[in-house]
């Protein structure tokens, strides 16, 4: 530690990157036991936002129209050196001085700093929101990201000090959204927009979660109405980020994606970068529709007539890919309202299952598929896309080429089809048997753990039915329950090997169920196998271990 801090004394500004970057690192390890050495890696962070890029603007006109855009309390000073960008829609410098990685890796170790020591860091909050903000303006985009994500992470410290109706936490959320609006107007980069756009769906988290009127805030300064309207300009092709993608799309469809290799790459990297903006909405959107609440939800459907328009065959993959993705998120946000967009939406998913050249794309659409097929308001009107959806979903567990991000999805989908409505797809003795089936053999999931819920969720309702059709599928589910249960184990007890063996605790897992879901399947097994003899007899026919670790699911924390 003492060697790394001796790095920030030399006049060497990759070495002072790397002890702000390690640094960073350190503090996720120890937490609030960071405190000792918060003080002096504040003050090397501060030393680095502070340093003189030696930019010289023509006027003092010039060195103003840095500072343009919402009012965010923050003072534009034209002898200030340490902020940077341009004025006006679509333009923006993008210099990269000696010293754009230090500032960018100070951005980032400042908010490690108030997200992994916040008691101890909240003293100085209000000291590097001013610093910070004015990196959210910055000459070059690099360090324009890394201080959007770092205003987000000040916000969430703010609020968690300082929880609304308290105004200090609310200037801060202020803050951090007026600096995304500027970058929605202003910047012409699309990966600090998306990055903007990620930082205010953050915010937009830690104010609902911290409740007491932060909302209300929020709404009452027009940052919802302001930040959806921006979410709409990117997904029209509207955005000062995208002057010029029309056009080049147009280009690309016209000859058929032809072209010398030249041109193809330039528009593959064109591609890219619209969908890295997307991205940004992807984050963004469905985290303003939760926010808005219920009253507002009508005020979205230019959003999801915007994102049905983003699916068309002739966007490029990866784009398609993130706008079901997208719309996927703002349909569950929105809840049963959102059944009106299923014949808008399904026939077209159910399509890239079977036609997608990419594993994103099939992943996003498998899940899609399933969310939107929940939404039929009755069994008559899912059976009409059944005919063509459970066999897309199917083909795609029995590839055993596909990849298992893949398989997670449509497992979890086929779940969703055969429960909805009262397990009516999977009593029906055309559709039900066959899908199930194909369905448990592609269970346990290996990769996609959140869907865990759905697709254990609606195994255990398929177990509590009472059909013969269903039932004679009994003792596969509780197998299949006795699997989970026991990789689980074996995976926490890793988990506890690894704390054991070092000094700062549990490594980071991501790859478990998560424990809501253990326990329902725990309480589900236990409960069925007192209400009926062939639950109760496959049981008895489990190993010990598995025996073992389906009756301890009920006490996973």
């Amino acid at each position: 530690m003492h060697a790394a801090m001796a790095g920030f004394e030399l006049d060497y500004g990759e070495l002072r990157e790397y002890a702000h970057g390690m640094f960073a690192e350190v503090v996720e390890a120890y937490g609030e036991e960071f405190e000792a050495y918060l003080p002096a890696c504040l003050a090397k962070a501060a030393e680095s936002l502070d340093l003189d890029d030696g930019v010289l603007y023509d006027s003092d006109e010039d060195a103003a129209d840095r500072g343009r855009g919402y009012d965010d309390g923050f003072e534009s000073d034209s002898d200030d050196s340490d902020g940077g960008g341009g004025g006006g829609r679509g333009e923006r410098y993008s210099v990269f001085s000696g010293i754009c990685e230090e500032k960018a890796a100070a951005c980032k170790a400042i908010a490690n700093y108030a997200h992994h020591a916040p008691r101890a860091f909240t003293p100085r909050l209000n000291e590097f929101v001013d610093r910070v903000g004015r990196m959210c303006d910055y000459m070059h985009e690099m360090v324009r990201a890394q201080a959007h994500l770092a205003m987000a992470r000040l916000a969430r410290c703010a609020l968690e000090a300082a929880p609304p109706p308290a105004t200090e936490s609310l200037a801060v959320v202020d803050a951090a959204l007026c600096a995304t609006q500027r970058a929605c107007l202003e910047d012409d980069d699309r990966e600090a927009v998306a990055t903007a756009m990620e930082a205010a769906a953050e915010v937009l988290k830690s104010v609902g979660a911290a409740a007491g009127g932060g909302v209300a805030f929020v709404i009452e300064k027009g940052h919802v109405a302001e930040l959806a309207a921006h979410c709409l300009a990117v997904l029209e092709g509207r955005a000062a980020c995208q002057e010029g993608e029309h056009d080049e799309l147009e280009h690309a469809t016209r000859n058929g994606g032809g072209g010398d290799d030249e041109e193809e790459e330039d528009e593959d990297e064109e591609a890219e970068l619209g969908q890295i903006v997307l991205e940004g909405v992807a984050e963004l959107l469905p985290a303003l529709v939760t926010f808005a609440g219920a009253a507002s939800h009508a005020s979205f459907q230019p959003h999801v007539a915007a994102l049905l328009r983003r699916t068309s065959v002739n966007r490029p993959e990866g784009q398609r890919s993130v706008a079901y993705a997208t719309l996927v998120e703002v349909v569950r946000a929105i809840g049963a309202p959102a059944a009106v967009i299923v014949p808008m939406a399904l026939p077209g998913c159910a399509r890239e299952l079977s036609s997608a050249e990419s594993g994103g794309l099939r992943r996003n659409c498998a899940y899609c598929a399933g969310v939107l097929a929940e939404l039929c308001g009755s069994a008559a009107e899912a059976s009409k896309y059944l005919p063509t959806l459970a066999p897309a979903l199917a083909a795609l567990l029995d590839d055993e080429d596909e990849e298992q991000g893949v398989k997670d999805n449509a497992a979890s989908a086929c779940v969703r089809i055969l429960t909805m409505h009262q397990c009516a797809a999977a009593k029906d003795p055309a559709t039900g048997p066959a899908l199930l089936d194909r369905t448990l053999r592609a269970l346990p999931l290996r990769e996609d753990f959140e869907e865990a819920a759905a697709a254990y969720g609606g195994l255990c309702a398929l177990l509590r039915v009472d059909d013969s059709e269903v039932n004679v599928f009994a003792p596969r589910i509780v197998q299949t329950f006795a699997l989970v249960a026991t990789e689980e184990a074996g995976k926490a007890a890793k988990r506890l090997s690894a704390a054991a063996a070092t000094a700062r605790g549990a490594a980071r897992f991501v790859d478990f169920v998560p424990a809501d879901a253990l326990r329902a399947m725990g309480a589900c097994v236990t409960e069925m196998s007192s209400a009926r003899a062939d639950v109760h007899a496959v049981l008895a026919r489990l190993p010990h271990e598995q025996q073992a670790a389906l009756m301890g699911l009920s006490n996973v924390q």
